[in-house]
C-alpha cells in the first residue's frame, strides 16, 4: 500500500503541467504585467526541479552537456565575483543569473516529458495575448511604454516576439495563419512605434543574418522580396517616423551618447591591473559619468563587451561570447540536419531572436539585469533543447 501511495505521489508531482503552469505564469507576469511575481514563479520552479531530482523524475543523465556548460559558466561568474569582491557582492544580479539558469533547466525538464499538441497551441495563444495586451496598453490606455517604465523594456518583448510570430505564420494550419499574421503586424507596428533604435538594429541585423545564412533557395528570395516591400512602404510613408529616426542616427552617428560612454569606459579599463584584465572586478556596477546634454552617473556603459571585460575579465568575455557563438554555430548545423520543417523553422526563429538579443540587449541593458537575462532564458531554453535533440537524432542514425 505504501509503495502504491509513493507511486501516486510521484506521478502527481511529476506532472509536466506544474512546470508548464509555472513557466507560463513567469512569462505572463514579466512580459505582460511587469511585476516582481516573476521571481516567485521561477523560484518555485527551481524547488520543483530539486524535487524531481530526488524523486528520480529528472535524473542527471538526462541533462545535456550544453546545459552543464551553461551552468558551469554561470557558476564560474558568480564564484569568481564573490572571490574577487567579497566586500561588495551584487547579490541581486547573481540571483538574476541563477533564475535565468532555472528557467533554462525548467524548459529542458519539460521537454523530456510528453507534451500534448494543445499545449503548443496554448503557448502560441499566450504569446498573442501578451502582444495584444501591450498593444492595448500602449495605444488605448495612453501608457507610452505599455506596462513597462522604459521604451527599451517594451521594445525587448516586441522585437523578440516577432521571429516567433513569423514561425507561427509559416507553420500554423489553415486560417490560424491569418490570425498570427494579424498578430505579427500588430507586433511590428508596436516595436516600430516605440522608437527604440537598438531594437531596430537588432531585428534588422537578425533578419539579414537569417536571409543571408539560414534560409536557402526560394524562401530566401521570398524573404528578400517581402523585406524590400516592407522597407519601401516604411520609407515612402515614414511610418511611425522610423525613417526620420534612422536618418537622425546616421547624421549624428559619432555624436551618439554611446560613443562617449564607450570611450570613457575604455579609459577606465586602462587602469586595470593584469589580474583585473584576466578576472575582472567582480559582478557589479561599471559606473560611467555621462557629460552630454546633462551630467549623470550611469551604472553601465551601454555595451556588454566592455561591461563584461570590466566585471569578469577576458576569461569571462571568452566564456560568455564563446558560448553564444558555439550555440549559434550548433543551431545552424542542427538546421541543416533537421528533416522536420517545423523544427527547422523554429531553430531559425530562435537563432534570429538570439542574434537580435545580442545586439539590442547588448546596447540597452546591463548584462546581468533581469531585463537582459529573463528574455535570454526564454530563448536559450528551447534553443538548447532543439539543438540537443537534433544532435542525438543524428548520432543515433
Amino acid at each position: 500500500m505504501s509503495r502504491l501511495k509513493n507511486s501516486k505521489f510521484t506521478a502527481f508531482f511529476a506532472s509536466q503541467y506544474f512546470l508548464l503552469l509555472l513557466l507560463a505564469s513567469a512569462f505572463f507576469t514579466y512580459f505582460a504585467l511587469n511585476r516582481g511575481g516573476v521571481n516567485i514563479f521561477i523560484e518555485i520552479g527551481g524547488l520543483f526541479l530539486v524535487l524531481y531530482f530526488f524523486l528520480g523524475v529528472y535524473p542527471l543523465k538526462e541533462i545535456s552537456l550544453a546545459l552543464w556548460i551553461a551552468a558551469a559558466i554561470c557558476l564560474y561568474l558568480i564564484l569568481t565575483s564573490l572571490m574577487i569582491a567579497p566586500q561588495h557582492p551584487h547579490l541581486r544580479w547573481m540571483k538574476n543569473l541563477m533564475r535565468m539558469l532555472v528557467v533554462v533547466f525548467m524548459i529542458h525538464c519539460l521537454a523530456q516529458k510528453k507534451i500534448e499538441n494543445w499545449v503548443f497551441t496554448a503557448l502560441a495563444a499566450l504569446l498573442a495575448l501578451v502582444v495584444c495586451w501591450q498593444f492595448i496598453a500602449h495605444n488605448l490606455l495612453n501608457m507610452p511604454y505599455g506596462t513597462f517604465s522604459n521604451k527599451h523594456y517594451l521594445a525587448t518583448f516586441a522585437v523578440l516576439a516577432f521571429p516567433a510570430l513569423i514561425y507561427f505564420v509559416l507553420t500554423a494550419p489553415g486560417w490560424y495563419r491569418l490570425f498570427f499574421l494579424a498578430i505579427c503586424l500588430i507586433d511590428a507596428h508596436l516595436f516600430l512605434q516605440i522608437g527604440s533604435r537598438t531594437a531596430y538594429a537588432g531585428i534588422l541585423f537578425g533578419g539579414a543574418f537569417a536571409i543571408c545564412f539560414l534560409i536557402k533557395g526560394r524562401s530566401r528570395w521570398i524573404g528578400l522580396f517581402l523585406l524590400g516591400i516592407a522597407s519601401v512602404i516604411i520609407y515612402l510613408t515614414n511610418y511611425s517616423y522610423v525613417v526620420t529616426r534612422i536618418k537622425r542616427l546616421i547624421l549624428n552617428f559619432t555624436a551618439d551618447e554611446r560613443f562617449d560612454l564607450w570611450s570613457k569606459a575604455w579609459l577606465k579599463l586602462q587602469d586595470n591591473s593584469l589580474i583585473d584584465w584576466i578576472f575582472g572586478h567582480g559582478m557589479g556596477w561599471f559606473s560611467i559619468t555621462y557629460t552630454g546634454r546633462r551630467r549623470s552617473e550611469l551604472i553601465f556603459p551601454h555595451g556588454h563587451f566592455l561591461e563584461i571585460i570590466y566585471q569578469n575579465g577576458l576569461v569571462g568575455l571568452i566564456m560568455i561570447y564563446g558560448g553564444l557563438i558555439c550555440l549559434i554555430v550548433s543551431a545552424i548545423i542542427a538546421m541543416k540536419r533537421a528533416h522536420d520543417r517545423k523544427v527547422r523553422f523554429l531553430l531559425i526563429s530562435l537563432t534570429v531572436a538570439l542574434f537580435t538579443w545580442i545586439i539590442h540587449s547588448g546596447l540597452a541593458f546591463p548584462i546581468y539585469s533581469k531585463n537582459s537575462l529573463y528574455p535570454l532564458a526564454f530563448i536559450l531554453g528551447p534553443l538548447l533543447v532543439l539543438v540537443g535533440k537534433e544532435n542525438r537524432r543524428d548520432s543515433s542514425t
